[in-house]
């Protein structure tokens, strides 16, 4: 009764949790939000559902569930320099975990991603629409340059990054392919840049009094 309690609140948290609501081709609709720790078993619950195939080509490895401190790292307290959304089904009973998508970076300005899709939810865009997603929300927290890696047999993963504008390169590993693609910088920063060029625009001789100035006391 404990555990069956413990799991209807889990649900609820789940159902509870706001987020973009994003419609795939073939109809079905997710909830896309950031992860968090109450996450944790939905997210591990996901990768042991993922087909061997999926989770070598997201872990590099024969993986079979996540260690804790793996979990940790995608379900722990978000931040500018880390962050992880999940894609919870929304029209389909009790919500689970369908994809997930990561980045996190260092004292750099670039960051590394990382996006995987339950098999049954493959070739619906969601891969797409997550990897947007995230590309957006690092760009406002400040990483100028994502990079990720893909194995060199995965061609549904190259062919996603080709269209999102990722640049691919060989890797010193012969079975990677790095990606990378620089980001604009926010939306506030290109607001403020467009508005000193039109306050130029509009009086060069204020703007330029203080240089010429400067000059004439050397």
């Amino acid at each position: 009764m404990h555990a069956a309690h413990h799991a209807g609140r889990h649900r609820a948290r789940l159902r509870a949790s706001p987020g973009r609501l994003v419609r795939l081709r073939d109809g079905r609709a997710v909830v896309v939000r950031s992860a968090r720790p109450a996450d944790g078993a939905a997210v591990q619950r996901f990768v042991r559902e993922l087909s061997p195939l999926a989770r070598r080509r997201r872990f590099f490895g024969a993986l079979s569930e996540l260690s804790p401190a793996q979990l940790d790292r995608l379900v722990g307290a978000q931040g500018p320099r880390a962050l992880s959304l999940v894609a919870l089904s929304a029209n389909e009973g009790e919500p689970r975990i369908v994809a997930m998508a990561q980045y996190a970076h260092d004292e750099s300005e670039a960051a590394e991603f990382a996006v995987v899709v339950a098999d049954a939810w493959q070739r619906q865009g969601l891969g797409a629409r997550l990897l947007e997603l995230l590309l957006e929300r690092a760009a406002v927290a400040g990483v100028r340059v994502m990079n990720g890696f893909a194995l060199a047999e995965n061609g549904p993963m190259l062919d996603l990054a080709a269209k999102l504008g990722f640049v691919a390169a060989e890797d010193r590993d012969p079975d990677l392919v790095r990606l990378e693609r620089p980001l604009p910088p926010p939306r506030r920063v290109i607001w403020v840049a467009e508005q000193m060029r039109r306050l130029v625009a509009r009086r060069p001789a204020a703007i330029a009094a203080p240089a010429f100035a400067a000059q004439a006391r050397c």
